[in-house]
């Protein structure tokens, strides 16, 4: 029998396959080696470990089209976010719990936010709310703020206090146009009753009738409009007055909270819209300028609502200023304490919450007629209007002929 046969060895006992293979692993190990001189890599690492060995190299470095909000924050900036939150609640967290009503209001973690940095980013503006309870009914209290890092700490003052008016004083023209220190100036002193107030249209357009419906404030003391909400028309949200544009706990699909900045220091503010427009934070806006549309959003928290709305309301420095006294879009708002009611009247004219309100643009209402003494020999017939009504107004009167007239002509 034949003895087997084996394959020849080469004299350190490998095959020539063998050989080739160790080669080819030896060529491919030398370019991987040249490979990590040029690029700061190491073979073999972990995708972590390479990132921990490779800062600084191309791989560690973020896209150029990554998002703000995915990059880490700075530890300036969270900073500034932790300081910002603490002031809030210590400053306005008793405000706010008198305003959401009891003490589990106005305890939540504030929605801080950066509106822009000054390029040498030691100077900031921002926004800070604290978030209503998810079953209470009230306006979002809201503050703006300014904040100056020097020495490696932040100074911050909300606005409504002393010290906000004297660091808006010194920030520098790279953070705001002098247009804007001087509307947030006015806005800090806190004019409820400005000796030249911004004349204001109720916030949709000239002409067309929403429904009003009101809730009493929870905090004390008790008001009968003390959250006061529209709904109807069209649905589009409009500005009521000029003035500049701020959004507050903003969603990415354009939901929040407005707040205008009004020349007399006075804000209206507007809550449960969508579709915010993208308006630079601190813009100049018109009367009349598109804010949003009607919906039932509440990322600044709140109870939910069943049908989409605005909320809506006016703010000065550090109060929800009342409704009582003022004119919105030819309607002069009336609180009354006992019994508890509000309304809003137009002369005659008086619409109770659930009623139909026209915009008649910035305009005041007409003087109430004077009332005719009745004479002996006639018996005076009751006059409905004595009384708030349920809002249903005679389209054909000379008061809404003359309006739209001067609705189309401001349009």
């Amino acid at each position: 029998m034949r003895p087997p046969r084996y394959p020849r060895r080469s004299a350190d006992g490998l095959t020539a396959a063998s050989i080739a293979v160790v080669f080819a692993v030896g060529l491919a190990t030398l370019a991987a080696w040249e490979s990590s001189l040029l690029t700061g890599e190491f073979v073999g690492a972990s995708s972590a470990a390479a990132a921990e060995r490779g800062k600084g190299s191309a791989a560690a470095r973020p896209r150029p089209d990554a998002s703000r909000s995915q990059r880490p924050a700075r530890p300036a900036e969270q900073d500034l976010s932790d300081q910002v939150n603490e002031l809030a609640l210590r400053l306005r967290g008793p405000d706010a719990r008198r305003s959401y009503g009891g003490e589990s209001g106005g305890k939540g973690a504030p929605l801080t936010g950066v509106i822009r940095f000054s390029p040498d980013r030691t100077w900031a503006l921002g926004s800070t709310v604290i978030p209503v309870p998810e079953d209470r009914e009230a306006m979002p209290q809201a503050a703006l703020y300014v904040a100056q890092r020097t020495a490696g700490r932040w100074q911050i003052a909300l606005s409504g206090t002393a010290e906000f008016d004297a660091l808006l004083a010194r920030a520098p023209a790279q953070l705001m146009p002098p247009g804007e220190r001087r509307a947030l100036a006015r806005f800090s002193a806190g004019a409820a009753r400005p000796a030249a107030p911004t004349r204001l249209m109720l916030p949709w357009r000239i002409g067309q009738s929403w429904l009003m419906t009101a809730a009493p404030a929870t905090g004390r003391p008790a008001r009968p409009l003390g959250l006061v909400a529209f709904r109807g028309g069209d649905g589009r949200v409009l500005a009521a007055g000029p003035g500049r544009f701020y959004r507050l706990c903003a969603t990415r699909d354009g939901g929040g909270m407005v707040m205008v900045i009004h020349p007399d220091g006075r804000a209206t503010t507007y809550y449960n819209l969508t579709g915010i427009p993208k308006i630079p934070d601190g813009g100049a806006v018109a009367r009349g300028t598109p804010l949003g549309r009607i919906g039932t959003d509440r990322p600044c928290g709140g109870a939910p609502v069943d049908r989409p709305q605005v909320q809506f309301g006016l703010r000065s420095g550090n109060d929800d200023l009342p409704l009582e006294g003022v004119t919105l879009g030819g309607w002069t708002f009336r609180e009354q304490a006992s019994p508890l009611v509000g309304w809003a009247e137009r002369g005659p004219l008086q619409v109770l919450p659930g009623g139909l309100l026209r915009n008649f643009g910035p305009q005041p209402p007409p003087p109430a007629a004077p009332k005719e003494e009745p004479r002996p020999d006639v018996t005076p017939e009751p006059d409905p209007s004595d009384r708030p009504g349920t809002g249903r107004q005679d389209e054909s009167s000379p008061d809404n002929q003359e309006s739209d007239a001067s609705g189309e002509q401001q349009q």
